[in-house]
């Protein structure tokens, strides 16, 4: 996601390069809360992610499509199509199956070493 964001800046500067009368000016602030929100959601989903499976994290990272359609129907007023829907019920049910793994799925925890939890290396 950085790096998307890095070229949409890179290409609002050639544009702003190449088109100087052409395109409005705005002030940089408007960047700033943005940035600061996905740096704080980056940092709780990496905090969260020492405490849960990787593949755990990367299904519950998918909850973003489920989110997104449903605050676009309430705020924007967007109407989704039977397809769009299938596809998000099918998201949430992959992500009910995955949570409920994580708490049916125990193993013994004692043989982890520090070294081992940092590193990914467990047995």
């Amino acid at each position: 996601m950085t790096a998307g964001d890095s070229f949409l800046c890179l290409g609002k500067t050639v544009l702003c390069i190449v088109f100087r009368d052409g395109t409005p000016r705005f002030p940089k602030i408007i960047f700033y809360a943005p940035a600061f929100c996905d740096m704080v959601a980056t940092s709780t989903m990496y905090l969260g992610l020492t405490l849960t499976y990787a593949s755990s994290f990367q299904m519950l990272r998918g909850a973003v499509i489920v989110f997104t359609g449903l605050l676009s129907v309430a705020f924007l007023g967007r109407k989704l199509r039977y397809f769009q829907w299938i596809g998000i019920f099918a998201v949430i049910g992959g992500l009910v199956i995955v949570g409920v793994s994580d708490f049916i799925g125990t193993t013994d925890t004692s043989q982890y070493t520090l070294n081992g939890i940092i590193t990914g290396m467990l047995k």
